[in-house]
């Protein structure tokens, strides 16, 4: 696919290849520093496209990784290399600074610091690192995120686990949407067209899936679905119904939680000696 056109505002809603599957049951907690399974698993993320496009913004931002990487590290040097420049990502600091690059607005921004082994002050700047990319998506690109969004508790807490993977993975995703739609999105696609066919091609499908995909991303300029194939307007729409019963669903099982529990008779109190 055309990186030059994925994140255009003229678009074709098609959905792309996923690089993440948002309905995939969620297998036990794995700990990457278990056995070699869990830490090749880490190593095949941190070397993935997600990742490699997220490196080329380093020396774009103070707290970038600028570590000269060894020409041919030992297995045991790559897996570690792997699991400290995850932490990097999972702290929150450095993703931060590069959502200052996407959305400079500066009463959104909160002045990043390095949190690594904080768990409290990294779940706080991943939270705000969250919320910021919602705004941007709501009030700037006029797009509603209806993905499910990263869990940054999860994130914060358990990082070097497989689901810890799978919420970095939907954060960088979310990242490299806004980052292709924002004002700098030129000099960033050209950074990507920098890399290996394969991994463009990856970050393409990336790309397409995160600005296209209805499921991932809608689109609040309505106008733009006046443009689209009576067929695909009907997928979108029932796409959209079918969350919004999913929506008044889950409210209406709240609310009957909240009521059975408004209907638990409270505990009596020990008396006074």
């Amino acid at each position: 696919g055309s990186l030059a056109g994925a994140g255009g505002s003229g678009r074709t809603w098609v959905q792309g290849p996923s690089l993440w599957d948002p309905h995939q049951p969620q297998r036990p907690k794995q700990r990457m520093d278990g056995d070699g399974r869990g830490l090749e698993s880490l190593g095949d993320f941190v070397s993935g496209p997600l990742v490699t496009w997220v490196r080329t913004l380093e020396n774009l931002v103070p707290l970038g990784w600028l570590q000269d990487e060894p020409q041919s590290p030992s297995a045991p040097d790559r897996q570690a290399r792997a699991r400290e420049y995850f932490l990097h990502l999972a702290d929150g600091a450095f993703l931060t600074q590069v959502m200052g690059l996407i959305d400079p607005t500066p009463w959104r921004a909160r002045p990043p610091q390095s949190q690594q082994g904080d768990e409290r002050l990294r779940l706080q700047t991943l939270h705000a690192l969250l919320q910021q990319l919602r705004t941007f998506y709501q009030d700037d690109l006029q797009q509603l995120i209806l993905m499910t969004p990263p869990n940054v508790q999860l994130l914060a807490r358990d990082p070097l686990t497989e689901p810890g993977i799978e919420e970095m993975r939907k954060l960088l995703l979310l990242l490299l949407g806004a980052a292709v739609q924002c004002e700098r999105k030129a000099e960033i696609i050209e950074r990507i067209q920098g890399l290996d066919i394969e991994t463009q091609t990856a970050l393409a499908s990336a790309i397409q899936e995160v600005t296209q995909d209805p499921g991932v991303v809608l689109s609040l300029q309505w106008g733009a679905l006046a443009e689209l194939h009576p067929l695909e307007l009907t997928r979108v729409l029932q796409d959209l119904s079918s969350r919004l019963r999913g929506l008044v669903h889950e409210r209406n099982a709240s609310a009957e939680v909240r009521g059975a529990l408004g209907h638990i008779p409270a505990t009596p109190s020990p008396p006074c000696a």
